[in-house]
């Protein structure tokens, strides 16, 4: 059993380590796409997965789908301000408003997505 949920919630734990190892790279540039502020949409997306993991491991732990939700916005953008905070630590990194802001709305929209996936698949 123990074993079991450990594996439920390898998941965001490895997520969660992926993105603290992004962070620590020194003078990391994202690559050019040419799509405008791609660097915030690459960080809305990191934090979209981040969010949705959370709020996948505490619904797997017996919180309601609004407690989940919202406590998994609130550990993401917790976690994504101690990121960018981190981040100062790192030759050639600075933190970021702006990148904290994408971090916390993508971990926003990955926690109501997760949420509202669920709700459409227990009332289908």
């Amino acid at each position: 059993m123990r074993k079991q949920r450990l594996l439920f919630h390898a998941p965001m734990a490895v997520w969660a380590i992926f993105i603290v190892t992004l962070s620590s790279i020194p003078n990391m540039k994202v690559p050019e796409t040419g799509l405008s502020c791609q660097d915030l949409w690459a960080h809305a997306f990191v934090y979209a997965i981040l969010g949705c993991l959370i709020c996948r491991s505490l619904q797997k732990e017996g919180l309601s789908r609004r407690r989940a939700v919202i406590a998994a916005v609130i550990i993401s953008v917790i976690f994504g301000g101690l990121d960018e905070l981190h981040q100062l630590l790192i030759p050639g990194r600075e933190a970021s408003w702006l990148d904290w802001a994408a971090d916390s709305l993508g971990a926003a929209a990955g926690a109501v997505l997760r949420g509202f996936m669920i709700r459409k698949v227990q009332t289908e």
